[in-house]
């Protein structure tokens, strides 16, 4: 079974809705893992629907950086030897992809 990355976005209040409808055809893909990234985001981490989540909850992340957040992507994909990455299609998940 394959193993799917799923990097969710939050929007200060929990989980957006693009994330949690990506994790729904996510779902029928593999194993999901979900991904939260940013400042202060574990409690809306753990609204994402994926079986595992992976925080990275840090104050140098309260901001989208390319470089940070593909950082952290890569890393998860390595350590879970996952084959597909999926996110929302919004302004920082088609910058991200």
């Amino acid at each position: 079974m394959s193993t799917v990355i799923l990097v969710g976005e939050t929007d200060g209040r929990g989980i957006k809705d693009v994330s949690q409808q990506v994790a729904g055809v996510a779902a029928g893909m593999g194993e999901v893992i979900g991904l939260v990234i940013g400042k202060n985001v574990s409690e809306s981490a753990m609204k994402l629907a994926a079986g595992k989540v992976v925080i990275a909850d840090d104050e140098r992340l309260e901001y989208y950086d390319p470089v940070k957040y593909a950082s952290i992507v890569s890393q998860v994909v390595q350590k879970n030897s996952a084959t597909k990455v999926l996110m929302g299609a919004t302004t920082m998940g088609k910058d991200l992809g």
